[in-house]
């Protein structure tokens, strides 16, 4: 079994429970820390998702054998997300966003650039789609953004798509000319961008935590700085330039088969196994 919860692994281990794997999924530094030096110390192996968290982890925890850290990519179903069919005759551009009503997520940043890209180019539409748990305050205030902006029809809110309703939209706004913006502060993976590039739909992100790693800026992605006149030229930079929109998703689906299900899957299993 695999364990997440400090308390679960403290007992384990009292009980002599061996071997004893933990995995961490945050990118948070405050989440990160709330975690016992000790517990991670008697941790047979450490599992995280990316090399970028397993560096992340180490720099905060220097006693940590990092030899017990181990990167294994998340696994994307290539079953359910899966290219679209030809770019529509007449495409109309449209923008997504995908993430929760975290300050980690840079959520009002990216209602920033979908608004004012929208507000530029007035035929194109804009997705907001949210999951997790709703605050009255988050969606006052959202809900007053979306308002202040008159928006409109231009502008769709949707919340908590399970896969198989996020895929075709992935692959309907892929097949329009669109594509996905992130502006998260750190990521830990950005599963997202995996699902819509798989998807056939090209980035526009803030070079990120693991981001950084996996985007190289107009090779498969475009990065952008943490502010408004960045995003919304890069979005309609990939959205209209067809070389690079082409030459960007070509990138991505080379960058994609390094996390096929297989190996990812063998990673895993290969992390799991512990000497003696």
């Amino acid at each position: 079994d695999v364990y997440k919860r400090q308390d679960v692994a403290r007992d384990l281990e009292a009980r002599g429970v061996r071997p004893l794997y933990y995995e961490i999924h945050t990118p948070m530094d405050d989440v990160l820390l709330s975690n016992d030096p000790a517990v991670l110390g008697n941790m047979d192996r450490i599992v995280v998702p990316s090399p970028w968290s397993k560096r992340w982890i180490c720099r905060h925890f220097p006693g940590l054998p990092s030899e017990r850290v181990v990167a294994c990519g998340n696994i994307v179903d290539p079953s359910v997300f899966r290219e679209p069919a030809e770019l529509a005759e007449n495409p109309d551009r449209p923008i997504i966003w995908v993430g929760k009503f975290g300050d980690y997520k840079n959520w009002r940043l990216a209602f920033e650039i979908l608004a004012t890209y929208l507000t530029r180019n007035p035929d194109r539409h804009g997705y907001f789609v949210t999951g997790g748990r709703l605050t009255d305050t988050a969606m006052d205030e959202f809900l007053a953004m979306i308002l202040d902006r008159q928006l409109g029809s231009r502008f769709s809110w949707l919340h908590d798509l399970e896969n198989a309703e996020m895929a075709p939209l992935y692959r309907e706004i892929a097949r329009r000319g669109g594509a996905l913006l992130s502006c998260s502060e750190t990521e830990s993976v950005c599963m997202v961008i995996h699902e819509a590039g798989r998807c056939g739909l090209p980035s526009v992100v803030t070079p990120a935590g693991a981001v950084a790693d996996f985007i190289s800026h107009g090779e498969n992605g475009l990065s952008i700085l943490p502010d408004c006149e960045s995003g919304v030229a890069a979005l309609e930079l990939i959205t209209e330039d067809e070389e690079l929109r082409r030459r960007v998703l070509n990138g991505l689906a080379q960058t994609l088969r390094d996390y096929d299900p297989g190996p990812l899957i063998s990673d895993y299993l290969s992390a799991l196994k512990v000497d003696g």
